[in-house]
């Protein structure tokens, strides 16, 4: 069988996890190039530093673009003396334009974190655990010039249970389509894969997360919030802040408790043995909390060093 040859694009850890699988699948096909998003200054020194699929592509030795743009010829007619049979996408956060989605004989794989037609756009995971869905996936799909409207080659399911957080369903998710990948490739350079088109029944969209969505609305029931807080964990997380002082306050871990409190909506009603906020519906928990200026720390230990009293009232 010919050996195939492959382009990776992608970018951070759900990325990095594709990639991973495919370099070491390498027997099969040739990972010829890496592409992934140019890196960004970042930390306290501003420095510019390579994301996962950069590290990892220089540390194999695997040819790697950074590109700041694919719409340019120069840029696709590099991509094309490649001469890819495949391009596997995951996560990179470059629209591919014509001239790139053309170029492979086998086209251009997305592994995408959704069961699609649900869910297309920047933000699957988050929205999934933040709608209360029970189950979500990874789809491949062929990618065509929609924002994730291509034909299905394949897709996988896993559960989200009621303490997962975004976090932990996006490793999960990782690790599910990596291995879905390395299972239906051969089976595409094979010509034993049936492209699906998407029905239109079932289709959503999952928007990039907006900075005010961080924003804990405590008129809202408990339980939506307990959702929010889990959809957004680890990154980029929720919060609220202190009506007394208007200092943030992360909200890293919660959960809805079904008991009602007297007070006013957002109030600190009860620190011992439990911090509890009323909400709309129901009361949240604070488990895990991060004052402003501080690390992270537990509610309790918050309470103990008199960061969050009786009476507080906790607002957007």
């Amino acid at each position: 069988m010919k050996r195939r040859k492959i382009v990776f694009m992608g970018t951070g850890p759900f990325a990095l996890a594709c990639l991973k699988a495919l370099w070491d699948g390498r027997d099969a096909w040739d990972v010829a190039a890496v592409y992934t998003k140019a890196p960004k200054k970042a930390g306290r020194g501003m420095q510019v530093r390579d994301g996962a699929v950069a590290e990892f592509a220089r540390e194999k030795g695997i040819p790697l673009v950074q590109a700041l743009t694919l719409r340019t010829e120069e840029a696709q007619a590099a991509f094309r003396a490649i001469g890819a049979d495949a391009a596997v996408v995951a996560s990179y956060g470059l629209i591919l334009p014509k001239g790139i989605l053309e170029a492979p004989a086998f086209g251009c794989v997305n592994v995408h974190g959704s069961l699609l037609p649900a869910y297309r756009g920047a933000a699957p995971v988050q929205r999934a655990v933040m709608n209360g869905e029970k189950k979500t996936g990874v789809t491949l799909m062929q990618m065509d010039e929609g924002l994730d409207t291509g034909d299905m080659l394949a897709a996988a399911e896993t559960p989200i249970s009621d303490t997962d957080t975004a976090g932990d369903v996006f490793d999960r998710l990782a690790l599910l389509g990596a291995s879905l990948l390395t299972e239906k490739l051969p089976l595409l350079f094979e010509g034993a894969l049936t492209p699906v088109p998407q029905p239109q029944e079932g289709s959503s969209y999952a928007a990039k997360i907006e900075n005010a969505e961080q924003c804990l609305d405590f008129s809202r029931p408990a339980a939506e919030l307990d959702r929010l807080v889990r959809g957004l964990s680890p990154v980029p997380g929720a919060l609220c802040h202190f009506e007394k002082d208007g200092k943030v306050l992360k909200i890293r871990a919660a959960r809805a408790v079904a008991e009602e409190h007297a007070g006013q909506i957002g109030q600190v009603v009860a620190v011992k043995p439990r911090v509890l906020v009323k909400t709309g519906a129901g009361t949240l928990e604070l488990l895990t909390v991060q004052p402003e200026g501080k690390g992270q720390m537990s509610a309790r230990d918050a309470v103990n060093g008199r960061r969050i009293v009786p009476g507080d009232r906790l607002c957007p």
